[in-house]
C-alpha cells in the first residue's frame, strides 16, 4: 500500500486480525478561501480518498494503483483542478507508474483542465489508463481538457471492464483532442453521458475508437448508448478508425440511442484496409440514433463488413478513396 502527501489528509486506519485494511483518507479542499493548493505528487494504492466540498489545485499528477476509490461531495462541489505548468508532460490522473490497475472508481466530482489558459496539448489528458480493469467512472464532470478527457491506452496489458456513465465532458474551447479515446479495450460501456464543445477540426471527435498499428491491440465489445452530443468538431461525434488490415480488428461495436447535433458527421466508421474481403468476423450494430444539424452527413462508412440493422454496405478501395455516405433506410 502506498500513500504519500500527508499534508491536508486525515488518515483513518482500520485494523483487524493483525493486518491493515484499505485506508480511508479525507482530502480537505476548502482550507484557504475555499481552495487548497497541493504541490506534491499524490500516489494512491489500496486507498479510499474522500474529497470535501471546495477546490483542490494540484501542481503535480495524481498517480493511481489498484483498489482505489476517489469520491467527492458531488459534481461542482468537489473540484480537482489541474494547476500545473505548460511544460508538464504527464496527464492529471495516471497509472503509468504501475504495471496495471484493478478496481478503480471515480465518482461525484469535477475535473478541470487548463485548455483555456494553456491551449492544446495532444497527450496531456485528465485521466489516462493503461492495462486497467474493473473501472467505474460515474457522475464526473470533465472540462477544459487539453488532450483527452479520458484516454484508454496500451502498455503491454489490456483494458477491460470499463464503465463511463452519467458524466459530462465539456471541452469549453473546442481546442482539444477527444473527450474519450479507446486505443485498447474489451468490454467498454459509455452510457448516459453529455458531450459538449469538444475537438479541434484536425482531430477525430468526441469519442474516438482508434487502435494503433499494433497487432496486440484488442478493441472488442464496445457499447456507446444513450449519450447526448452537441457542438462537436473533428470528423464526427463518434469515430471508429482502423489504420491497417489484419492488425487490429474492432468487433462487436454497438452504437444506439444517442442524440447528436451540430457536428460535421454523426458517426464515422472507416478502415484503411485495401481488400474488404479480408475483413471477416466483424460485427457493428448501429440503430436508433437521432442525428440533426450535421454539416456533411449523418453517417460515413468505409471498408467495413458485418454491419447490421438497416445500413447499406459498399466501398471504394483505390488509393484510400472512400466517400460513401449512408443514410438510414
Amino acid at each position: 500500500m502506498k500513500v504519500r502527501l500527508m499534508l491536508f489528509l486525515l488518515l483513518i486506519f482500520k485494523m483487524g486480525y493483525g493486518y491493515a485494511e484499505q485506508q480511508d483518507l479525507i482530502l480537505n479542499c476548502s482550507k484557504d478561501n475555499n481552495e487548497t493548493v497541493i504541490n506534491e505528487k499524490l500516489v494512491l494504492d489500496d486507498v479510499r480518498l474522500h474529497l470535501t466540498s471546495g477546490k483542490c489545485i494540484f501542481k503535480q499528477a495524481i498517480v493511481i494503483g489498484s483498489n482505489v476509490l476517489i469520491i467527492g461531495a458531488g459534481e461542482g462541489k468537489s473540484v480537482i483542478e489541474d494547476g500545473r505548468e505548460n511544460s508538464n508532460p504527464e496527464s492529471l490522473i495516471t497509472n503509468q507508474s504501475f504495471n496495471e490497475t484493478n478496481n478503480l472508481t471515480i465518482q461525484d466530482l469535477s475535473l478541470q483542465g487548463n485548455v483555456a489558459t494553456l491551449g492544446f496539448s495532444e497527450h496531456v489528458h485528465l485521466i489516462e489508463l493503461f492495462g486497467a480493469s474493473n473501472v467505474d467512472i460515474n457522475h464526473v464532470n470533465l472540462s477544459g481538457f487539453r488532450g483527452d478527457g479520458i484516454y484508454l491506452g496500451f502498455h503491454g496489458k489490456h483494458n477491460k471492464n470499463i464503465s463511463i456513465s452519467s458524466s459530462t465532458f465539456d471541452g469549453i474551447t473546442k481546442n482539444n483532442r477527444n473527450a474519450i479515446s479507446i486505443i485498447d479495450g474489451n468490454n467498454i460501456s459509455i452510457t448516459k453521458n453529455q458531450f459538449h464543445n469538444t475537438t479541434r477540426r484536425d482531430m477525430p471527435g468526441a469519442i474516438d475508437i482508434e487502435p494503433n498499428r499494433n497487432k496486440e491491440h484488442v478493441v472488442n465489445n464496445i457499447t456507446i448508448s444513450h449519450n447526448v452530443f452537441s457542438n462537436i468538431g473533428g470528423k464526427a461525434a463518434i469515430v471508429v478508425s482502423i489504420k491497417s488490415k489484419l492488425k487490429s480488428v474492432i468487433s462487436n461495436v454497438f452504437i444506439y440511442g444517442n442524440e447528436i447535433q451540430n457536428t460535421n458527421r454523426g458517426i464515422f466508421i472507416r478502415s484503411q484496409a485495401f481488400d474488404i474481403r479480408a475483413l471477416t468476423g466483424w460485427h457493428y450494430d448501429i440503430h436508433d440514433n437521432v442525428i440533426m444539424d450535421y454539416k456533411i452527413s449523418k453517417v460515413y462508412i468505409c471498408n467495413i463488413s458485418g454491419l447490421s440493422d438497416g445500413y447499406a454496405l459498399g466501398a471504394f478501395n483505390s488509393d484510400n478513396l472512400c466517400w460513401l455516405d449512408f443514410m438510414r433506410k
